[in-house]
């Protein structure tokens, strides 16, 4: 067994490194019309009256099943597989490290089918919009990168391999077959394949948490696309627009969707970053549905979702209603902290157009994953207002986009 791990040309410690430079990095960047707004008690321009009417007219007369994963255990996974010094080194040095301090924050159905029926016409790809006891809140890439701290900035187009050439993960632990599944990553995990390579463990358990955390909404049956592995084993899977695609996907999946028809819902991309956004718009409201525990950045890792289940019909009579309704919901800004943190571009850039990516899916029926528990949701009490950041430059941070890289200069970065 190796006492430590190496780090050597290419490999991911390597690139680990790097993200925590002195490089500014950023992860969302506002165009110039937005900085400086206080955009709390802002309202989606919607034209007309018509944009601004509910999407869903008719409610499903029968309730439709939402289903909303999230492995919320994967702190528990990765210490069960990897050996310490590993995982620390995963704490400690990836991009995804921070992650590590989340705890009982588990995905509902719930709350996004609330969320759908009171989604608003003027809702896009862009921006989901909705409207709660006379509260318009907007869901855009921005709360996105606020909630998960996620890289928003990056291009994929930016990431080009040399596909002609084998990746050594994939010859080595798959024996070179193109359909490599999401499930075929959960057992390999679970297997330890790695041995004593201490190096592919910790490659491993990257793509164990790319899979399970932030592609967790994605069926099991789903095909992991090579460039994934290319991403891990050249260590540029830190740099990479992961926050972009999450947000389409779950933009894709969420945004006008809800029909009076239609009975099964699958919330794709990363639904609990959606879950928390709500969450933290009426975090100083005292909800019986989640609770905030702590202040770190980004605010996915403070909330802890109550034991109590609380079902749509409750929801929507309470927290949800325009009748009688105490609570008040406002849209999120950034405090000081974040801007410096997650260092929010000052200087603005133009938005991009819609992220294209493809999220074709295998025809296989959907396996069960086990350590995924699928709870509905619910809000408690206001949290204590500790001043904390973890690791500071480290926690909710990503690279700058990377300059176009040929494939020489890919491949040759390669174990």
């Amino acid at each position: 067994m190796n006492d430590s791990i190496r780090i050597t040309r290419g490999s991911a410690a390597r690139m680990a490194q790097e993200s925590s430079s002195k490089k500014k990095r950023v992860l969302w960047s506002e165009t110039p019309d937005d900085q400086g707004k206080d955009r709390s008690d802002e309202v989606l321009l919607c034209g007309d009256e018509e944009a601004s009417e509910f999407y869903v007219k008719d409610q499903p007369t029968k309730a439709p099943h939402i289903q909303c994963v999230f492995n919320n255990g994967i702190k528990a996974d990765l210490i069960r597989n990897l050996h310490e010094h590993v995982y620390n080194v995963f704490r400690e040095s990836t991009c995804f490290g921070n992650y590590m301090q989340m705890d009982g924050c588990c995905a509902g159905g719930q709350i996004h089918r609330c969320c759908m029926a009171l989604e608003l016409n003027c809702s896009s790809r862009r921006a989901f919009v909705m409207r709660v006891n006379g509260s318009t809140l907007r869901f855009t890439l921005r709360e996105f990168a606020l909630i998960s701290g996620l890289n928003c900035v990056s291009e994929e187009k930016d990431f080009i391999f040399d596909t002609t050439e084998p990746n050594r993960l994939m010859e080595q632990y798959f024996q070179g077959v193109k359909l490599i599944r999401k499930v075929d990553i959960m057992e390999c995990f679970e297997g330890k394949v790695w041995g004593d390579n201490d190096q592919d463990g910790l490659k491993f358990s990257i793509l164990f948490f790319i899979q399970t955390v932030i592609f967790s909404g994605e069926r099991v049956t789903k095909k992991v696309p090579r460039l994934h592995f290319d991403l891990v084993e050249s260590g540029m899977y830190s740099q990479f627009p992961w926050g972009k695609i999450f947000f389409y996907l779950l933009m894709k999946s969420l945004s006008k969707k809800m029909d009076s028809e239609k009975q099964f819902y699958r919330i794709d991309g990363m639904p609990i970053v959606n879950q928390v956004w709500l969450y933290e718009c009426s975090s100083s409201i005292n909800f019986q549905v989640a609770q905030k525990v702590d202040d770190y950045i980004p605010r996915l890792l403070n909330w802890q979702t109550a034991k109590e289940i609380l079902r749509y019909k409750k929801l929507m009579k309470t927290i949800f209603s325009d009748v009688n309704n105490k609570f008040k919901l406002r849209n999120i800004t950034p405090n000081q902290r974040e801007l410096a943190v997650l260092q929010l571009s000052p200087e603005g850039i133009k938005n991009q157009g819609e992220v294209q990516y493809s999220d074709s899916s295998d025809n296989e029926p959907d396996e069960v994953i086990s350590h995924c528990k699928d709870s509905n949701n619910d809000f408690q009490e206001q949290p204590p207002q500790t001043v904390k950041v973890k690791r500071k430059g480290k926690v909710g941070s990503s690279p700058s986009p990377v300059k176009k890289r040929t494939k020489k200069q890919l491949t040759d970065g390669s174990n």
